[in-house]
């Protein structure tokens, strides 16, 4: 009786976690002017401080951005009486821990657009500069002195997204019950409190609307690729779990060697192992749950490394160069010596950094996308909006970041029961937050399981094909390398990359694994490995207890893509090497092996891999207004190209007229006055055809200019135009820029003159 009620209480916590999944708190952002959320960047010449935009162009606030303003309106509020918890709710300086884990706001319809975007063929129609220019326009301002006169050098141009947008930031309270209850409802009055953001709040920009919301999680799905999910057999005893992480907003895994500032380029096991955590937290078991799944030391999260949705790219070993100013040409130096006799002389460059899949003949090199972010705190006094040098808590920084919308592939090992309860944690709970600053818009992914095996180093999804044959090597010779940093101890405990130490681990493992195979006493006490070529890379590896809050100990370590070619005693099975994991702390990533046969060609291609699968197309009617804006600008774009063309063609013809200025001028002042080519043709007959032979004269001239046929101009405009172009369009588009590009030819043109007379007077 007792079990039956503690599964039915069981039940009932999943069934209310399952229906909390389903429904998300937002933060709806309305724009009530034209607003600024400055990046830190330049747009070429044409914009001093642009907006902050994805990859694709479309408008993002940036989280770290909304948490700083609302941590501002809840201290105003706190400071006027209200009962507000602002360390509890957004941290504090001394712990850095935060109630509050808040994203990225995009706009209202950002997954539609993902989707037409996804979908547009055309690169010059869905360019990121173009995208932007859908949603922002771009306003100048000067500086002026004490006489009202502009500073000289003071014109700057902002982009500014316009009034009238709506953005949504999913929020997420780490804590529950009434501390949740009380914190959401805080939240609530401190949006309404947060009513201007961005920059130049003083000088009418930068007005919002802000609530605190709740809707369905599937407005916030962030347009997740397609990928194959593999299904359980409960019949199968499986013993590894392949997934793929897509990461929804950048991810900052921190590098020893450079601090906060530097990312790696790849997600460690730790932040897996960290992700299982999570989800075990969400479990009735709660912590005792994770520990119970971690008490064996059998369970092993490998890292994570960039993936086109099919293979996980490893990192490239130091045997590996590239030849200078041939990038599309390897060589590799782990070959016997003689077959380098007939290349000659060549400069070549190591494929450090790289992420490759390499067969031996071809390299697939997948590149990591990294940004910088530019970040800085206010100071106390909320009077100064900007960096000051004087305040040490006030300074400019910038944090190294993995993109966003990239793919990385890893795998889990461990017994079938660790096995099978991942796959039901990473099924049940998709959305995670990992890496630093993951309160605030950095650390938001998905992962998905993409295969499962019952063997550790067969099959699944992103496994990366180097995996050697199954087969024992006929002379006992193979190109050991680590996948991963290695951490390895001398027999006086010190850590240190030592190749001796290296080499008794994996002789002492490789026995133990022919022990457990054959029969005893064959021989395997015989086993001696020694190394013939050594590739090597060296680095150091640290992190961070949260739970104690201190740094732990920095080790000097072999680093990933360090290769050795070892020769072995007797043929050994590369599958029974690529089981094995040396050194410490294999549960979070390292020691990661990969031993394949020695490469038989010295020369191979270098080929790029890039994109990964695309989002899921979303059915909807009609074209967004994103669209519709880029169809048409694109449209606009392909009309003024012809007339520019068209003006280069009678220029030659017209430029000889005495009267082109005067007949250009007024032309252009025609086409303000007339809303049709109709009414604009028949005023510049009415204006023209007189008696006179002046009249005649600029007749013969404005004729020639006004030649145009909207028919003729809709032959050139793309066929698979979704919207429809009206003639107006066409005709006013058309002469604008016909008339605009005659103008500059004339004050070209008269200038030239000028001059050349200023030079003959002076002779």
């Amino acid at each position: 009786m007792k079990k039956q009620k503690k599964q039915k209480n069981k039940q009932q916590k999943l069934a209310r976690a399952e229906k909390r999944a389903s429904r998300v708190n937002y933060i709806r952002i309305e724009l009530l002017s034209d607003t600024c959320f400055s990046s830190g960047e330049i747009y070429n010449s044409m914009v001093d401080q642009d907006v902050c935009h994805d990859a694709l162009g479309l408008p993002v606030i940036r989280g770290k951005r909304i948490k700083g303003c609302l941590r501002e309106a809840a201290g105003e509020l706190k400071d006027w009486g209200a009962e507000i918890d602002v360390e509890g709710i957004f941290g504090s300086r001394r712990d850095g821990t935060s109630a509050l884990f808040i994203s990225d706001a995009k706009p209202e319809k950002y997954d539609r657009y993902l989707a037409e975007l996804s979908e547009t063929a055309d690169p010059m129609l869905t360019s990121p500069g173009r995208v932007l220019s859908a949603f922002t326009c771009v306003r100048t301002q000067t500086a002026v002195d004490e006489d009202g006169i502009a500073k000289e050098s003071s014109l700057r141009s902002v982009r500014v997204l316009k009034k009238g947008m709506v953005f949504f930031a999913p929020v997420e309270f780490r804590c529950s019950g009434a501390k949740k209850r009380l914190y959401m409802e805080q939240m609530g009055l401190i949006c309404k409190a947060l009513r201007h953001m961005g920059l130049n709040r003083t000088r009418g920009m930068g007005s919002v609307k802000v609530s605190f919301e709740t809707a369905a999680s599937e407005l916030f799905a962030g347009g997740v690729p397609d990928i194959a999910e593999a299904e359980y057999d409960p019949g199968k005893e499986y013993r590894r779990l392949d997934y793929m992480i897509y990461l929804h907003a950048p991810v900052l895994c921190k590098s020893v060697a450079g601090g906060q500032t530097v990312s790696c380029p790849y997600i460690e096991g730790a932040k897996i192992l960290g992700m299982i955590a999570e989800a075990c937290r969400e479990e009735p078991e709660g912590n005792d749950g994770f520990l119970a799944l971690t008490a064996d030391s059998s369970l092993i999260c490998s890292n994570a490394y960039i993936s086109d949705g099919l293979l996980r790219f490893e990192p490239s070993d130091g045997s590996l160069f590239t030849v200078k100013d041939h990038p599309d040409q390897g060589r590799c130096r782990a070959v016997e010596p003689g077959m380098t006799e007939n290349i000659g002389i060549e400069k070549l460059t190591p494929l450090d950094g790289k992420y490759i899949h390499y067969d031996g003949y071809k390299a697939s090199v997948k590149n990591v996308d990294m940004e910088i972010r530019y970040h800085h705190s206010r100071p106390e006094d909320k009077s100064i909006g900007h960096v000051t040098s004087a305040d040490p808590e006030n300074q400019m920084y910038q944090i190294e970041s993995i993109c966003a919308g990239q793919m990385f592939a890893g795998y889990v090992l461990g017994t079938p029961r660790q096995i099978r309860q991942i796959y039901e944690l990473f099924h049940r709970k998709t959305r995670y937050r990992i890496g630093y600053n993951r309160s605030a818009e950095y650390g938001d992914v998905s992962v998905r399981i993409t295969g499962l095996s019952e063997e550790p180093v067969k099959g699944g999804a992103g496994e990366c094909a180097d995996t050697a044959p199954d087969a024992a090597l006929p002379a006992g010779r193979f190109l050991l390398r680590l996948v991963s940093p290695v951490i390895l101890r001398r027999k006086n405990g010190m850590a240190a990359p030592d190749e001796r130490v290296l080499l008794d681990q994996l002789t002492e493992k490789l026995r133990s694994a022919l022990a457990e195979e054959n029969e005893p006493g064959n021989g395997n006490a015989d086993l001696t490995l020694s190394v013939e070529k050594r590739f090597l890379k060296f680095t150091e590896i640290g992190g961070y207890n949260v739970t104690w809050h201190a740094r732990k100990p920095t080790l000097p370590v072999f680093d990933k893509g360090t290769a050795f070619l070892i020769k072995s005693s007797r043929p050994l099975c590369l599958s029974m090497i690529n089981r094995i994991w040396l050194g410490e702390r294999t549960m979070e990533g390292y020691g990661e092996l990969r031993a394949v046969p020695v490469p038989e060609q010295y020369c191979f291609e270098i080929a790029a891999v890039r994109g990964i699968p695309s989002a899921p197309s979303r059915p909807d009617n009609g074209s967004s207004d994103m669209m519709i804006y880029l169809n048409r600008s694109y449209a606009e774009e392909t009309v003024r190209a012809s007339a520019l063309a068209c003006a280069e063609k009678i220029w030659p013809s017209l430029s000889y007229r005495g009267n082109i200025n005067t007949v250009v001028n007024q032309l252009a002042l025609m086409l303000k006055e007339s809303g049709s080519y109709p009414a604009f043709h028949s005023a510049m007959e009415a204006r023209y055809n007189r008696r006179l032979d002046s009249k005649q004269e600029k007749l013969l001239t404005a004729r020639e200019i006004c030649m145009f046929s909207a028919a003729r101009i809709r032959e050139i405009l793309p066929p698979s135009l979704p919207i429809q172009v009206e003639d107006e369009e066409i005709f006013r588009w058309y002469f604008d820029a016909l008339l605009t590009q005659l103008k500059y030819k004339v004050r070209h043109l008269r200038r030239s003159t000028q001059e050349k007379e200023a030079d003959k007077d002076e002779r």
